[in-house]
């Protein structure tokens, strides 16, 4: 049997929520608590679930929602939260304190949502459009940083183990950031576009259909 478009839509959804609280355990629970803060690299994979892949299935989940919040101001608070804790001497002191660590991922986690539940707001694509595509930029910018930094700027959080050693576990958190949170990023981007190429759509997410209006005139009415 045929899938309908509403049917389509609420699977798709229900998929999604279940896609985003398994990123939130594998980031909060298992394995990667465990394993961040002894490895950049992990770390970074726990930033990447927290701030953007978990609050985005998010989003899909929710559809696009009014939320009291600008997009601007959550942009700003998601760049504000990725640069600060990525300072070298902040995440090395996560690395040694634990309540510290807690609130890192606690505004992680806050500002992500924020951010990405604001993007897909019916009727302002365009401002989410830009936003995202800023937001792409300055994680990218951080991740090349990360990548290509000449010296080690996370001693103490970087570890050598069988497969890396602390420069290379740092070159992969780089590119954790900077392939996975422009993956993301431009995933969204793509579906705001084609939602601003489509205004027919209305507030309806890709892939969605809404239900036909019917003409009061015709016949059996």
């Amino acid at each position: 049997m045929a899938m309908g478009g509403g049917e389509f839509a609420s699977v798709r959804r229900r998929s999604a929520l279940a896609a985003s609280l398994l990123c939130l355990a594998a980031a909060l629970v298992w394995p990667l608590p465990q394993a961040a803060t002894v490895s950049v690299a992990a770390h970074m994979l726990q930033v990447l679930a927290l701030l953007d892949l978990a609050p985005c299935l998010l989003a899909i989940a929710l559809g696009p929602r009014r939320f009291p919040w600008p997009c601007g101001a959550a942009a700003l608070a998601h760049a504000a939260v990725l640069w600060g804790w990525h300072a070298p001497a902040a995440l090395r002191a996560t690395a040694l304190d634990a309540p510290l660590r807690t609130a890192m991922l606690a505004t992680l986690l806050a500002a992500g949502a924020a951010f990405w539940l604001a993007v897909p707001r019916p009727g302002h694509e365009a401002p989410g459009l830009a936003w995202t595509f800023i937001a792409m930029l300055h994680g990218g910018l951080l991740g090349a940083l990360v990548t290509f930094a000449p010296a080690d700027l996370y001693g103490g959080v970087c570890s050598a183990n069988a497969w890396l050693t602390p420069a290379e576990d740092q070159q992969v958190a780089g590119m954790i950031m900077w392939v996975g949170g422009g993956a993301v990023s431009m995933a969204a981007g793509l579906v705001l576009t084609a939602r601003l190429l489509v205004p027919a759509m209305g507030p309806a997410t890709i892939g969605e259909v809404q239900p036909a209006s019917r003409d009061p005139t015709s016949p059996g009415q």
